[in-house]
């Protein structure tokens, strides 16, 4: 019986070699068999991942590989620790020495040989291949483009849904009773944004994996509108009889002549106030002191005056005590149910939608041609259903020996159900698997992860026999002192009591996630700095201005020390923190010395990219668009002449916002030069670096003009940076003068008419028409930004048609969030929120606002998925309450708990991610404060209460103002040569005449498009392709079909062609080529040593002799036997020794053996 395989699980904390114990793992199978790279599949989550880990496998190999003292030290240090990790595979050290010199080469000769079957990527794109390969199963449209993002389908979706109210009686009544609802609830008409807002709901992996009968039941109207009456239902019962009895009691205790201050606790909870309250339409639970008074019956306090307890006595004969006692059960029996069903007032009507929605959305894409890249997981998910050997695999997956996860602590539900059977599969056959994660690094739960699939689901799945967990402990990351601040910040005994509380209810405990964090540094990288500054209360001014004030210094002290801006890497939670980073060190540099910019390096950059919209040529491209689309507008025209100032760098002429909109037939301008010393950054147009331009011209529908780096390109929010303090020059210049192209224009010379002229182009001619003639190509600033920008106009003409309207359109959609990658070397420090660098690393890390609370405050409006739902709703098999304080109290408790569970884990995750990114030094900032004793808690007091049990070596500094916690101090400046990155000059175009004319080989001339009437090149074309694809006379259906798919041949000729090449290929001469008589190879490329490539058309081998056909469709010529001779020598050269080379004249049924 065969050993069952294993699954490793490596627990690999921040900076611990995940990738080299990745690569490891990959390297210990293809170094014990080289061709075993065949049946490895590695994924992981990002593209730059993928191609890292590529990278690390290809060089390892290539050091192991080399004859030399390198090479030697190298494989002896890779023997150990293959033997020391994998024992079963790498018994013997000696042995292992001797095999990996030998295989080493080879392993790296098959993969560079053989690179596309290299399978190491993302799990997306697994999933397409498997997407590829059942297409047609899936019905999917052929030729379709991938969309990555949904929100532009989504959006076209629901309009298309409210656009069939029109036809669609039933969905009329329901949007009817919805918006009937928005108006009993005084909250308008308008619907459209908060059935968006619950839209995407249908992206979750909880409704994907809704069986049909659920969504039926969900998308039926009937069954919705009767759920939604009794909701509804059950919360105006509670809200009307708690008015009722509340107003009765106002009227009780005021006719009496009582009013709230006379009662106990008067307006602290006292009954009278609570009853007042009520009566007004207020549902919160009372307090204590309505429940103190109403055990006792004593509403009044012990020093009241007769008349007062006259009253009371009076008030409670008319039945005060019975309207409290009412309220009171009313609150204990039925509060927790009118909590669940105001929890889904909101979302009622939307879900019953939801399904409606979900087939918009494919009906949208299919419309479009597009393949969603989030339903990739959902459509196989459907194929395997529980099958444990799924047929969806046996193409793709059953080659595949090895699976290796990355970042399995960001795996989906989905996708481990994907990839679970494939992986019991292997270990069914003996082999191993690996799986790579860290739970404390789990901070994309809203991206669908789920960390209990890395903390017990995997071992449940097969078993802790199966399961070997290794812990990577060693940080080759931080130096010595990062590592013992964060041991001593996430051990156990420094989690907050109240984290462990919540998360407990659950099952888990924080304290228990974080046992394993304890890290050990190298020899090699001692020392290092830890700098925590809280800042202490101030009545003068908030602490996050105070962090924002001192940041300049920091940096500045830093580049003095001898880090450069781009050592330098700025974490905050949210985009808003990160904008107000970016705009106070720009505010600060502009108020610099000539000689401070000089010496210091103030550019900044938000991380990985940059909105395309942002840069002036690209704007002032867009806004000839425009002008082409409406030429008589004013605006359009002003924002031309801006945006040319801009990208071409006329300062002198460079447009700030004037006092207003511009009204009148003048345009406000002021001068301002470039920083002394400095050129900017790409993109950053000359003169704008640390400047905003206000847009005060705006049109409905029209987007602003630059005005400043963004952070991240989570939202498309335009950022707003201060305008600096320099007087502005206003230029008098009447508006027709500046924008018609004469002396007093800044704009080309006849620019109108080069437009006009573009107007019948093609999108991707026009624009790069207008690249040439405005000289956009010219400002090295623009270069990079240009070339991303024409590869999205050729991406969208190529999925829609060249119209200039639509585009225009499109782009202040969706396309206005196109970004730009920036590049590791540019010279600028960066500002990034947490999610985006978790996997980066940075010599020096500032985290300025480590305060952020571990509960949802700030995000909008989430909602709870709740499946397992209680009486009196479970006629529904989903509900989405709206998650808030008050649910814990409703009849969703449970899943409440267990979301702010989550949340808390989330929190504490994010704050660890955020100071492992360290390397040399880390900056925190926070407030000082203690840890709460309930409700709430957040970084700030985690922060705080760990800085009473820091390890020793820790020097604590006070003042007034400040708490400073530090240890040690910034270690030497160690720098790598840096290979000066290659920058273009300019955006090179070609002339219009100097172009290559190429005519497509598609589709096929109107006369040449039946098989029937052959001649022409064409012809031959297609004819070769339809040939390629058969192996016997029974692939000729499927060759044809192929054909007509591919657009090379009318549907209408399939039937006639089907029938010629049956008739060709059985003819006697050619019938044993056909038969499946012979191993056959078609296009079949041989590689000479010159690095130059034949292919034959057919090579057919049976035994030792082996059949070379060539097929023409012309007329006989002396090269084609010469070519068929070539063929036959190449085979020969290459070990065959009975070859024989034969041309084919199809269309005239000659066959001549070619001599040599």
């Amino acid at each position: 019986m065969e050993q069952t395989g294993k699954l490793l699980k490596y627990s690999a904390s921040a900076g611990s070699g995940k990738t080299h114990a990745l690569t490891a793992f990959y390297l210990s199978c293809v170094l014990h068999d080289p061709g075993a790279y065949r049946r490895i599949l590695a994924v992981t989550f990002t593209n730059s991942a993928a191609a890292e880990m590529k990278e690390r496998i290809l060089r390892r190999l290539h050091h192991l590989g080399l004859e030399n003292e390198k090479g030697e030290k190298e494989r002896r240090v890779f023997t150990e620790y293959l033997c020391n990790f994998f024992p079963d595979l790498w018994p013997d050290r000696e042995t292992a020495a001797v095999t990996i010199r030998k295989n080493a080469p080879l392993a790296l000769n098959n993969i560079l040989q053989d690179y596309s079957r290299f399978t190491v990527g993302t799990i997306d794109s697994f999933f397409q291949r498997v997407i590829r390969a059942f297409a047609r199963e899936m019905d999917i449209p052929a030729g379709y483009e991938i969309e990555l993002e949904h929100e532009a389908v989504l959006s076209d979706a629901v309009d298309s849904l409210l656009a069939g109210v029109a036809t669609d009686k039933k969905l009329l009544e329901w949007i009817s009773s919805y918006v009937a609802s928005r108006l009993d609830d005084s909250k308008g008409w308008d619907i459209r944004k908060e059935i968006m807002e619950v839209a995407g709901q249908v992206f979750r992996e909880d409704f994907r994996q809704l069986g049909a009968d659920d969504r039926k039941r969900i998308g039926d109207y009937g069954v919705m509108a009767e759920y939604a009456s009794k909701v509804f239902s059950i919360r105006r019962k509670f809200e009307s009889d708690l008015k009722n009895l509340a107003s009765r009691g106002v009227r009780i205790y005021s006719d009496c002549g009582l009013t709230p201050d006379d009662f106990l606790y008067k307006s602290r909870g006292g009954v009278g106030e609570s009853l007042r309250r009520y009566a007004q339409g207020d549902t919160r639970r009372p307090n204590s002191n309505w429940t103190k008074a109403a055990v006792d019956g004593k509403y009044y306090a012990g020093g009241a005056k007769p008349d007062v307890v006259n009253a009371f006595a009076n008030a409670t004969e008319m039945g005060l005590d019975e309207v409290v006692r009412k309220i009171s059960e009313l609150f204990e029996r039925r509060y927790s149910l009118y909590l669940s069903a105001l929890a889904q007032v909101r979302t009622i009507h939307v879900i019953g939608i939801l399904g409606a929605i979900s087939e918009r959305v494919r009906e949208q894409a299919h419309d479009q041609n597009l393949f969603l890249l989030s339903d990739s997981g959902e459509l196989i998910n459907k194929l395997i259903a529980d099958d444990d050997t799924p047929f969806i695999y046996e193409k793709i997956g059953a080659a595949y020996d090895h699976y290796i996860i990355d970042e399995f602590q960001d795996t989906s539900r989905i996708q481990w159900n994907n990839f679970r059977p494939l992986i019991a599969e292997t270990l069914a056959r003996g082999k191993d698997n690996l799986v790579v994660g860290d739970i404390k690094q789990s901070i994309y739960r809203w991206r669908n992860s789920d960390w209990r699939i890395i903390h017990s689901e995997a071992a449940q799945a097969f078993g802790d026999e199966t399961v070997r967990t290794v812990h990577l402990s060693t940080n080759y990351r931080s130096r010595e002192n990062i590592i013992l601040f964060n041991n001593a910040l996430f051990s156990p005994s420094s989690i907050p009591a109240l984290c462990d509380e919540r998360l407990a209810f659950d099952g888990l405990k924080i304290s228990e996630i974080y046992e394993g964090s304890k890290q050990e540094g190298t020899e090699r990288r001692p020392g290092g700095l830890v700098s925590v500054t809280l800042y202490r209360k101030s009545d003068d001014e908030g602490w996050k201005e105070r962090v924002l004030r001192d940041l300049p210094s920091v940096v500045e002290r830093l580049q003095d020390y001898g880090y450069r801006a781009d050592d330098i890497l700025l974490l905050c939670r949210t985009n808003e923190e990160g904008k107000s980073i970016i705009s106070r060190i720009l505010e600060y540099s502009s108020s610099c010395t000539p000689e401070q910019r000089e010496h210091y390096n103030y550019e900044i950059t938000s991380g990985e990219s940059l909105l395309l919209e942002r840069n002036p040529a690209v704007t002032l491209m867009m806004a000839c668009l425009r002008y082409l689309t409406d030429p008589g507008s004013r605006i359009n025209r002003s924002r031309i002449v801006r945006s040319y100032i801009l990208a071409t760098g006329r300062n002198e002429d460079l447009i700030y916002s004037g006092d207003g909109p511009v009204e009148s037939d003048r345009i406000p301008l002021a001068g301002r030069q470039p920083l002394p010393g400095r050129q900017p950054l790409p993109g950053r147009p000359l003169g704008c670096d640390q400047t905003h331009l206000e847009d005060q011209t705006s049109e409905p529908g029209q987007p602003p003009l630059p005005d400043g780096p963004p952070l991240d390109n989570h939202t498309g929010e335009r950022d707003q940076l201060p305008l600096d303090n320099q007087p502005m020059e206003r230029d008098e210049r009447p508006f027709d003068d500046m924008t018609g192209g004469g002396n007093q224009s800044p704009l080309p010379e006849g620019w109108e008419e080069k437009l006009e002229s573009f107007r019948n182009s093609s999108l991707y001619s026009a624009t790069e028409g207008m690249i040439r003639f405005f000289g956009l190509g010219e400002n090295s600033a623009n270069i990079a930004y240009i070339s991303s920008f024409q590869d999205v106009v050729l991406t969208w003409s190529g999925r829609h048609s060249s119209d200039i309207s639509a585009f225009v359109e499109w782009w202040d959609g969706e396309g206005c969030k196109s970004t730009l990658s920036q590049s590791n070397r540019q010279e600028a420090m960066r500002v990034m929120t947490v999610h985006r660098a978790k996997g980066l690393q940075s010599r020096v890390v500032i985290v300025p606002f480590a305060s952020w609370e571990f509960t949802k405050p700030g995000f909008s409006r989430p909602l709870l998925w709740v499946t397992e739902v209680p009486a009196p709703f479970d006629m529904m098999p989903v509900v989405l309450p709206e998650i808030n304080s008050r649910l814990e109290e409703s009849l969703f408790a449970e899943e409440a708990m267990m979301e702010k569970a989550s949340d808390w884990l989330d929190g504490v995750n994010l704050l660890y991610v955020a100071f492992t990114r360290a390397v040399d030094a880390l900056y925190v900032m926070a407030p000082e404060t203690a840890l709460k004793a309930s409700g709430s808690a957040g970084a700030g007091s985690l922060l705080n209460q760990a800085l009473e049990n820091l390890p020793a070596g820790f020097i604590t500094r006070d003042d007034e103002a400040v708490r400073v916690v530090e240890c040690g101090e910034l270690p030497p400046v160690e720098r790598d040569e840096r290979q000066p990155g290659l920058e273009m000059s300019r955006f090179t175009l070609s002339e219009p005449r100097g172009r290559l004319r190429l005519r497509t080989g598609g589709a096929l001339p109107a006369d040449e498009v039946k098989l029937t009437e052959p001649g022409g090149r064409a012809y031959g074309i297609m004819m070769h392709e339809i040939l390629s694809r058969i192996t016997t006379t029974h692939d000729i259906e499927a060759a044809v079909e192929h054909a007509c798919t591919a657009g090379l041949m009318p549907v209408t000729s399939r039937d006639a062609a089907v029938t010629r090449l049956r008739t060709m290929l059985s003819a006697e001469k050619v019938r044993s080529w056909f038969d499946g008589s012979a191993s056959v190879m078609t296009e079949a490329t041989i590689i000479l040593p010159t690095g130059a490539a034949r292919r034959p058309d057919r090579v057919m081998i049976s035994g030792d002799t082996v059949t070379v056909i060539d097929y023409k469709f012309g007329e006989p010529l002396p090269r084609h036997k010469q070519q068929a001779a070539d063929y036959r020598q190449l085979l020969l050269q290459m070990g065959y020794s009975d070859v024989r080379s034969w041309l084919w004249y199809v269309e005239k049924d000659i066959i001549e053996e070619a001599d040599d």
